[in-house]
C-alpha cells in the first residue's frame, strides 16, 4: 500500500515537471495585432513613407492589420530574393535588416541601393520595439 502511494506521488511529480518544462519552451511571441502592428502603424505607415498605395517605397503598410501582415510575408521589390519577413528567422528578414540598419549586407541583390535604416526622418525604433518585432518573427510571425 505504501509502495503504491509512493509510486502515485512520484508519477504526479514527474507529470508536473514535464508539463512545466514543456510550457516554458513553447512560450508565444508578441501578438502581431496588439504589439507589432501598432509599432509599424506609428512609425511606418505615414503617407510620405509606406502609408500610400500609390507611393509606398516598395511596401504598402495600410491601416488594416491583416493587410499589413499579408504585405510583410511578400518579397521585397528592391532586394531581389529577400523576404520582408522570414517566419522564425529575424536575421534573414529584410524588415529587421532595415530596422537594424544592416540592409547593406544585401547590396549585391538590391536594385541600385538597399536604402537607409528605417524609419527614415523619424527617431529610430527603441530597443524594446525592435526586440518585440524580432521576437514576433522568431515565434513564427503569426497573424494573431
Amino acid at each position: 500500500m505504501v509502495l503504491l502511494r509512493g509510486l502515485a506521488v512520484a508519477s504526479m511529480a514527474l507529470n508536473l515537471v514535464a508539463c512545466s518544462s514543456s510550457s516554458d519552451r513553447s512560450e508565444p511571441g508578441p501578438s502581431f495585432k496588439e504589439t507589432v502592428h501598432p509599432i509599424l502603424a506609428q512609425s511606418c505607415s505615414l503617407t510620405a513613407c509606406h502609408g500610400s498605395k500609390e507611393s509606398n517605397l516598395g511596401i504598402y503598410i495600410p491601416s488594416s492589420p491583416n493587410d499589413v501582415h499579408a504585405a510583410l510575408l511578400t518579397a521585397s521589390p528592391t532586394a531581389r530574393g529577400a523576404q520582408f519577413v522570414v517566419p522564425g528567422n529575424p536575421d534573414a528578414s529584410y524588415l529587421m535588416m532595415k530596422i537594424d540598419g544592416t540592409q547593406a549586407q544585401l547590396a549585391a541583390t538590391c536594385s541600385g541601393t538597399c536604402g537607409a535604416q528605417m524609419p527614415l526622418d523619424l527617431p529610430a525604433l527603441s530597443d524594446t520595439e525592435r526586440a518585440s518585432i524580432r521576437a514576433w518573427i522568431l515565434a513564427g510571425a503569426k497573424n494573431d
